[in-house]
């Protein structure tokens, strides 16, 4: 008798979404520039597929943005392989956003 072993690609996918989705949420575009305001570049800043979910995402940041005037986001919002091939290229160069 053969036992049956699911493929684990499913398991995968599902972490590597996870993944995507918190490692996205909780980003900065990268280093501070010279001239900065806190929402282009020196406060949070949040990549979000757009889509079905995105204006989810936009009202959600705009609520914490009109209570919170010293800690705005800085909203991207990408399409979805685009969006993929930002967080393959942030992390290459090793300026993946933060845990």
């Amino acid at each position: 008798m053969k036992t049956a072993v699911g493929s684990p690609r499913p398991l995968l996918a599902i972490g590597l979404a996870v993944l995507t989705v918190g490692v996205a949420a909780c980003g900065t575009s990268g280093p501070r520039q010279a001239g900065s305001t806190s929402a282009d570049a020196g406060g949070p800043s949040a990549w979000i597929i757009s889509g079905v979910t995105a204006k989810a995402f936009q009202n959600s940041f705009d609520s914490w943005n009109a209570a919170h005037e010293g800690q705005k986001f800085a909203i991207q919002e990408f399409a979805n392989d685009p969006y993929k091939q930002k967080i393959r290229t942030a992390v290459g160069a090793k300026q993946a956003p933060p845990r």
